[in-house]
C-alpha cells in the first residue's frame, strides 16, 4: 500500500473517531513543540485516561481563544500540572488545572492538517485585508 493511501486511510479513521465524544482532533498552529510535533501536524487527543508526566496534553487557558498543546513536565500533589513546549527552554509560568485539560495526545499525523491550516491563514489574511481596506 502506498504511503499516500495509508495517510488517507489514517485521516479518514481519525475523522470518524473525532465525531465521537471521546476523541478530538487538534491542528498544530505553532512551533513550541518542535521537534516532536510540528506546525501542520494533526494530533489525535483522547478525552479519557490519566495524565502522567511526559504526556503531551491539550488544554485551554481561562479566557484564551486557542488551546495549548504542551508536554507535562510535573504532576503536583494538588493535581495541577506544570507544562512546557518541547522547543521551549523554560516551563510555562502558570500551572494547568485538571479542569482545563481537554485530553492527552495519543497519535500525531504528520502534516495532516496543513491544508486546513493554510486555508485558515489565507482566510485570516483576506479578513484582515477587508478590515483595513487593502
Amino acid at each position: 500500500m502506498s504511503r499516500a493511501r495509508t495517510l488517507c486511510g489514517v485521516v479518514v479513521l481519525v475523522a470518524a473517531l473525532s465525531a465521537s465524544r471521546f476523541v478530538k482532533l487538534a491542528v498544530v498552529a505553532g512551533d513550541s513543540m518542535v521537534p516532536s510535533i510540528r506546525r501542520g501536524d494533526v494530533c489525535v487527543v483522547a478525552r479519557f485516561g490519566d495524565v502522567c508526566e511526559g504526556d503531551v496534553i491539550l488544554y485551554r487557558e481561562p479566557g484564551a481563544r486557542r488551546a495549548v498543546l504542551h508536554r507535562v513536565s510535573a504532576v503536583h500533589t494538588d493535581g495541577s500540572l506544570t507544562t512546557r513546549g518541547d522547543g521551549n527552554v523554560v516551563p510555562d509560568r502558570e500551572r494547568v488545572a485538571r479542569s482545563e485539560v481537554v485530553g492527552r495526545v495519543v497519535r500525531v499525523v504528520p502534516l495532516g492538517g496543513i491544508l486546513r491550516l493554510e486555508s485558515g491563514e489565507r482566510d485570516a489574511k483576506l479578513q484582515n485585508q477587508s478590515d483595513t481596506g487593502h
